[in-house]
């Protein structure tokens, strides 16, 4: 459906209809407030060129820390998990 509520044709789409449409790639961003004051581990479980790898990460409530986390060629995101940590 266009913009202006008028039906789209498979030319006017790209020659592709929106049920047939692939995305290669998708990247989501999360942020909400908790009521507890518990910690985040988060983990990551990837593939690169060197093969399988998976890293954690302890983050505290409120904070805004990077974490630098090497990786390797043609990098592969198998899963991301978040888990609550009480007493960090």
């Amino acid at each position: 459906m266009r913009s202006d509520g008028k039906k789209s044709t498979d030319k006017e789409d790209g020659g592709c209809t929106r049920s047939t449409m692939e995305y290669p790639r998708a990247e989501v961003h999360l942020a909400y407030q908790t009521l507890g004051r518990d910690a985040t581990r988060v983990t990551l479980d990837w593939t690169d060129r060197a093969g399988p790898h998976r890293s954690s990460h302890v983050v505290a409530n409120g904070s805004a820390e990077e974490w630098d986390l090497p990786t390797g060629k043609d990098i592969e995101t198998r899963w991301v998990e978040f888990e609550a940590v009480a007493g960090h």
